[in-house]
């Protein structure tokens, strides 16, 4: 009668070669069921103190990293069920490993990588979402309330948004940033929104930094209006003789002689005048004009604007 073991002797018994096993052989397959799907030692995922896990704000940067490192060692779509009891808790340990502590308390209690995942998703993803969206929203629907702001106030809060969408790779390009903008100021201010309009399709390359530039110079001295009354309006309209910054044609105004062309740098009367102090004097006349917090967007040592 076979008994499923080979015999000492090497005889061939019940028809098993000699030597076999059965025993060790179930012992084989229960130690292959336990094995791992994936090449663990291949495994590279940790990050530095600064790009653990803290939220919602760079979850999609997180989320991209551990699936990047899972797929170098095998892992594909639709590979959870195949994973092992060890599989799960090696991942579980590389989840733990690289959130901070607001994370950490929302996985905590769980033993699988795999669940600490869909839970963190479930917990930041759709937060990011909500946030890129809510961004979004008030980047579009912004609108400038003169009452309550000033024009470089406005421009500062706009460009503040911008940079909040960049952040949350959100990114808003040029076009989209001048056509937002312009929309946002309301059409009893249509005058300018007309006129950029035109500049705009005259010189499709005027930066968004014109934009913005013109519209604080256009609405600078409107301010200083009615602020300061009519007497001192006279002379602030004739500070800046009431002109924005750039023509119609998109030709910047030289604050020296006030004709449109070219910038204080280049102008005509400045190189009839070779003298160290009328050129020191037309470089202050020139910063005069420029709206504060702006300087940054004009050149006096010949760079382009």
């Amino acid at each position: 009668m076979a008994t499923g073991k080979g015999t000492a002797s090497g005889k061939d018994v019940g028809g098993q070669p000699e030597g076999f096993d059965m025993e060790q052989l179930m012992k084989a397959f229960a130690t292959k069921k336990k094995d791992t799907h994936l090449d663990w030692k291949y495994f590279d995922f940790k990050l530095s103190e600064e790009n653990r896990l803290r939220g919602s704000d760079n979850w999609e940067m997180w989320k991209t990293a551990i699936w990047v490192a899972l797929m170098a060692i095998g892992y594909r779509d639709g590979d959870s069920a195949k994973l092992s009891h060890i599989d799960e808790a090696k991942l579980a340990a590389a989840v733990v490993a690289n959130v901070k502590e607001a994370p950490m308390a929302v996985v905590t209690g769980l033993t699988k990588g795999t669940e600490m995942i869909k839970v963190l998703e479930r917990s930041y993803g759709a937060k990011g979402i909500d946030q890129k969206m809510d961004l979004w929203t008030q980047l579009q629907f912004a609108k400038w309330d003169p009452k309550k702001q000033s024009a470089l106030d406005h421009v500062v809060d706009f460009k503040n948004l911008v940079r909040r969408c960049n952040e949350v790779d959100m990114p808003v390009n040029a076009g989209q940033q001048v056509t937002m903008f312009i929309n946002s100021i309301r059409d009893h201010d249509g005058d300018w929104k007309g006129r950029m309009r035109g500049m705009l399709r005259q010189h499709p390359t005027m930066t968004v930094n014109q934009v913005y530039d013109d519209f604080v110079a256009e609405f600078r001295g409107k301010e200083k209006d009615s602020k300061k009354g009519s007497g001192n309006s006279y002379n602030a309209k004739q500070n800046r003789r009431d002109k924005p910054v750039w023509n119609k044609e998109g030709q910047p105004l030289c604050f020296i002689c006030g004709e449109y062309g070219y910038m204080a740098k280049d102008c005509p009367k400045r190189r009839n005048d070779s003298s160290d102090e009328r050129s020191k004097r037309g470089a202050e006349c020139e910063a005069s004009f420029i709206p504060e917090g702006l300087q940054d967007l004009y050149r006096t040592d010949g760079k382009t604007f």
